[in-house]
């Protein structure tokens, strides 16, 4: 029996999606338990399993517990993490990251490459292919143990036809980059490369942590050294049709704002308004309020962080507040205005804000209630994300891991 990918045509396909589906939910898994929970006759379950596990796909992990009411034990079965893997690649402004996964996303390890010219369009495409190349050998793969290579880049992204519109940090490549044939024809020995923007691929990694979020129509927004986010409706990731959906950073709040302009040339853009440069502003605007405050002076030499003001903030340190009321007013008009253009039902706020605390995240919520004709505040969840800037890069690679996955397994029948 031979796995190909191709699109769902029958029952049988519907149906080993099922049971792949639940069986990635859970570490280990009878088939009977299967069976309640899908909804499936237990013939048909242990068919599909018998299938699954001559293909190499799943594995026994052996006989689990009895019932309570004794009886045989149960066999237990497995994803096969080894069946295929992933490489997943971060090509950042000054260097490349290159990660391989297992099929249930674990990271098996992680390197990062350097550009030869960082400036140079072609030697960078190459230098991807060629980080690819290491760390298959590295890891002792061959090209057929890979199902996928997600390639993520910072800027704006057309998955759909594997363009990038504007690479924002590296912006000696030029604009609308055909990059995704330009590593097809590189990268010759896999045929499932993609590429996305890695504030998408960051997002989609919450299923690992939270997998109900599948079930919801989820905002994120994700805002680090710079700021990004995307849609992600019921576990498939919005990309609109040119690859600008959830570019949050560059809606602009507040026009009027003129101290600095946004990378994308415009004055009042969100990004702007919740950095740690925007922070610095609001604390000398405060300054005479509060006087020689400690907080400020580490803010002017540049010792402070989002989560220091956070945390002096949490311990009712007005000053702290005062900024922190600042950055609420951007994410509150952020969400406002998402909330009337996709309606999300849950807002997932990450990056250096994941360290934001109970103050920033209570005043938000009651500034969001409080703007009471539309009711957004008693229709939308908004919750902090398990991922921080500390493993930005780290994160986007998983998260794109388990993007291709998805992909993968999405469209796979054994026949």
């Amino acid at each position: 029996m031979i796995g190909k990918s191709r699109k769902p045509k029958n029952i049988k396909f519907h149906n080993q999606r099922l049971v792949l589906s639940l069986m990635r939910q859970n570490d280990v898994i009878s088939a009977s338990e299967i069976a309640q929970r899908i909804n499936l006759s237990i013939t048909t379950v242990v068919k599909i399993l018998a299938v699954l596990q001559e293909n190499g796909l799943i594995k026994s992990m052996g006989k689990g517990s009895s019932t309570d009411e004794g009886g045989k034990k149960p066999e237990l079965f497995a994803i096969n993490e080894s069946y295929k893997h992933v490489i997943a690649i971060y090509a950042g402004p000054d260097f490349i990251q290159a990660a391989v996964t297992d099929l249930n996303c674990r990271l098996i390890s992680c390197r990062n490459h350097p550009y030869k010219a960082a400036e140079s369009l072609e030697q960078s495409m190459q230098d991807i292919a060629d980080c690819a190349r290491l760390v298959l050998e590295e890891n002792g793969l061959q090209s057929d143990d890979i199902c996928a290579i997600p390639v993520s880049f910072d800027g704006i992204v057309d998955t759909e036809n594997g363009i990038i519109y504007y690479p924002i940090h590296n912006s000696g490549w030029g604009r609308n980059i055909p990059v995704q044939e330009m590593l097809e024809r590189l990268i010759p020995w896999n045929d499932h490369i993609t590429v996305n923007n890695g504030s998408r691929y960051v997002s989609y990694g919450l299923f690992l942590a939270h997998p109900e979020y599948r079930d919801r129509s989820v905002l994120s927004i994700m805002s680090a050294a710079s700021t990004g986010g995307c849609l992600i409706d019921h576990g498939k990731l919005v990309q609109g049709a040119h690859g600008f959906m959830g570019e949050v950073g560059h809606v602009i709040i507040q026009p009027a704002y003129r101290k600095r302009r946004c990378l994308c040339g415009r004055y009042g853009c969100f990004e702007t308004l919740v950095s740690m440069e925007a922070v610095r502003e609001y604390a000398e605007e405060l300054s005479g309020e509060y006087g020689d405050h400690p907080l400020y002076r580490q803010i002017l030499e540049g010792g402070a962080k989002h989560r220091d003001v956070f945390a002096q903030a949490d311990q009712g340190d007005g000053f702290a507040r005062a900024i922190v009321d600042r950055l609420v007013e951007a994410f509150e008009s952020l969400i406002h205005n998402a909330a009337l253009l996709c309606d999300p039902d849950l807002v997932a706020i990450g990056g250096a804000f994941t360290e934001g605390g109970a103050y920033f995240m209570e005043a938000l919520k009651a500034r969001i209630s409080n703007q009471s004709f539309f009711e957004i505040g008693n229709r939308l969840s908004i919750v902090y994300t398990p991922l921080s800037a500390n493993h930005w890069i780290q994160d986007i690679n998983v998260g794109a891991a388990l993007y291709a996955v998805d992909e993968y397994l999405r469209t796979l029948e054994f026949v």
